[in-house]
């Protein structure tokens, strides 16, 4: 997922899918990351059905988190909880505060979820 001008850009991805963030989801997003520059910062996002309606900052537990993150995985627990009231994690979401917007290699690299 990527916050973008233009989610067009997105759409000629293979293997991806709009994502619909509410005002406060993505205003929430933009929060964290001008709060965590300069380290990237990562959380995940309950939702379901391609709507992302509520976040949870997570503590960014890379050794270098300037250029990488780590989720902590007590956040990611949290997906159970979600499951048991109908909802689940639609996304895991980080800031590049010191490169584009873009994934990188790395991202590509990670972006799986077991």
């Amino acid at each position: 997922m990527a916050i973008v001008s233009n989610p067009g850009n997105l759409s000629q991805e293979p293997n991806m899918s709009i994502l619909h963030l509410a005002r406060t989801v993505h205003d929430g997003i933009i929060a964290h990351a001008r709060e965590g520059k300069p380290e990237e910062i990562c959380g995940i996002l309950r939702g379901r059905d391609g709507r992302a309606t509520r976040l949870y900052r997570a503590r960014n537990l890379a050794e270098d988190r300037i250029d990488n993150y780590d989720v902590d995985p007590q956040t990611l627990l949290k997906q159970f909880e979600f499951e048991e009231a109908g909802d689940e994690m639609v996304a895991i979401y980080h800031s590049h505060p010191v490169s584009v917007s873009y994934p990188s290699a790395t991202d590509a690299w990670n972006a799986h979820y077991p």
